[in-house]
């Protein structure tokens, strides 16, 4: 039977349009449990080993922004990604709390200044049809002569990160992770060279508001491929007085960035010596890949007060010695996740094998 009065027939229209929000904000919760974080890094601040960052980030004012992040709520972050589609950013409702993650809110919680987007450098060279990339892509690239990757038409796509000087390279990582994230490392977008060029230059720059693009970004896509900001949109939960319970799925600080994670160019190998060896000692097998090789051998600590910039020899020691390390650190990583592939394998094979066929119908006389 139909609502007699106005407000009556206006209070169940109004009931009806909640109800089917929530249902709306449940099932994309549902959809998100199983879509993964793209987790935010930064820089110790106070611990870096490039002064061209420590340059950069002091007279913006950047440091906060720039500074590593901690661990957070992932069940604040998918419950704010479901229901943020259907509200204002203003104000996202995760559970009982309203959450607001507005462009100046952002900003405001990393101490950044609000930049109209009239004078926000990045914005508009990115409108403008008039920039120059090839010019940008030379300010950025250790060599001058690197060229964009074009498709068919002539249309810039991407350039290979290893053709960006190591605190570039350095740089765009952080940008990957904490304002236009990617999972694709290797290849560095129009976009974030565009950002690299006016981080570098210190021109003035929204960082909220390509945040901001960001989410909406996430908001418009069912479903999203990854899920990004979970440091930040966990600490705008918790700054609105959110608090978490046991049942919560968390994550774990991630590793922060600095040099010594960096990839330096690789030195030539060393001419190997004559094989002496009586027989009594083990012999690495010489079909090893060189790469492989370098992981193995011992790496000997470096003096804690660093190379005199005076000595670029010793300079030079300490960075192949650097990404000795790195390397190593990643083979072992890389040894652990294929043995979990590979003991994951051997458990869908085993699994598959004991399925068997239903026995045959007895035979009837």
């Amino acid at each position: 039977m139909a609502p007699k009065t106005k407000k009556a027939r206006i209070d169940q229209a109004s009931s009806s349009k909640k109800s089917s929000r929530a249902d709306a904000i449940k099932s994309r919760f549902e959809n998100l449990k199983s879509i993964s974080l793209i987790p935010e890094r930064g820089f110790d601040v106070g611990d870096l080993k490039v002064q061209d960052i420590e340059d950069l980030i002091s007279p913006r004012q950047w440091t906060t922004f720039f500074r590593h992040t901690g661990k957070g709520c992932t069940t604040f972050v998918r419950e704010f990604y479901a229901s943020a589609p259907f509200c204002p950013l203003e104000k996202v409702r995760v559970r009982k709390w309203k959450v607001d993650a507005s462009a100046s809110a952002i900003n405001q919680f990393y101490g950044l200044p609000d930049i109209p987007l009239e004078v926000c450098s990045f914005h508009q060279m990115r409108l403008s049809p008039d920039t120059d990339y090839d010019s940008i892509l030379q300010a950025v690239c250790t060599d001058p002569r690197t060229d964009w990757t074009r498709d068919r038409k002539g249309n810039i796509l991407h350039v290979p990160k290893s053709a960006l000087t190591p605190v570039n390279q350095l740089l765009c990582r952080f940008i990957s992770s904490r304002l236009l994230p990617s999972s694709h490392l290797q290849e560095v977008s129009k976009e974030r060279v565009l950002l690299l060029f006016c981080i570098l230059k210190m021109e003035h720059i929204n960082f909220g508001e390509i945040i901001v693009e960001g989410i909406r970004k996430i908001n418009g896509q069912t479903p999203p491929a990854s899920l990004w900001f979970p440091w930040l949109i966990s600490s705008l939960v918790v700054e609105a007085g959110g608090r978490s319970e046991v049942t919560d799925e968390t994550f774990s600080k991630p590793q922060a960035l600095n040099y010594s994670k960096n990839r330096v160019p690789r030195p030539p190998r060393p001419q190997e010596p004559e094989n002496t060896n009586s027989g009594d000692e083990d012999v690495p097998d010489p079909n090893l890949a060189p790469a492989l090789l370098a992981i193995e051998a011992p790496v000997p600590d470096l003096p804690h007060s660093g190379p005199s910039s005076s000595d670029p020899a010793a300079a030079r020691h300490e960075e192949i010695m650097a990404f000795l390390q790195d390397l190593r650190r990643e083979f072992q990583e890389g040894q652990q996740s294929l043995q979990r592939q590979i003991q994951e394998l051997a458990s869908s094979f085993q699994a598959h094998m004991e399925i068997r066929d239903p026995p045959p119908p007895p035979e009837t006389h």
